[in-house]
Order: C-alpha cells, then sequence, then structure tokens
C-alpha cells in the first residue's frame, strides 16, 4: 500500500517540478494569464497531493496504529533526507557526475 502511496505522490511531485522547470526556462516569453494559469495548474497539484495524503492516511489507519502511521511518515522524511544529504556528498566529490 505505501508503495503505491509513494508512486502516486512522485507523479504528483513529478508534475510539478516540470512544471516549475518549464516557468523557470520560459517566463520571460510568458503572458500574465499564463503565469497565472500556470499558478493555478501548481494549486490543483497541491490540492491532489494534499487529497492522496488524506486519502492514505485513511488506509493506512485501517491497518496501523496512529503512532506507527507517524512514524512510517518520519521514516520516509528522514530517508529523503539521507539521500539528498548522499547525493550532495557524491555530487561535491564527483561521484555522481
Amino acid at each position: 500500500m505505501f508503495n503505491e502511496y509513494d508512486q502516486k505522490k512522485n507523479a504528483i511531485n513529478a508534475e510539478k517540478r516540470k512544471l516549475t522547470e518549464s516557468f523557470r526556462n520560459n517566463y520571460t516569453n510568458m503572458s500574465e494569464t499564463e503565469v497565472d494559469k500556470t499558478i493555478n495548474i501548481l494549486i490543483k497539484l497541491s490540492q491532489q497531493d494534499t487529497e492522496l495524503f488524506e486519502d492514505y492516511n485513511k488506509k493506512f489507519r485501517t491497518i496501523l496504529s496512529a503512532q506507527k502511521v507517524m512514524k512510517l511518515y518520519l521514516a520516509e522524511t528522514e530517508f529523503k533526507v539521507i539521500l539528498l544529504r548522499e547525493l550532495k556528498a557524491n555530487t561535491k566529490s564527483g561521484i555522481a557526475d
């Protein structure tokens, strides 16, 4: 179940990254209307992320205690922090090139 949640969350985050990267590369050529549309899409993606979190929280709570669910969220966050530190360290040392 967590893998399913993670895949859906990653898909939303990928869309956010794609959208922000597109803005970063094109904002000087975008009209105010296009930028506004981009913002609205970003808001909708954030809402989808929140809805996904709420939905899977309910699912997790059917099989795990609140304490275990919270530990799951903390473990996920800590794991990502560790990965980012390692990536940063490897990039500095030239390993990730």
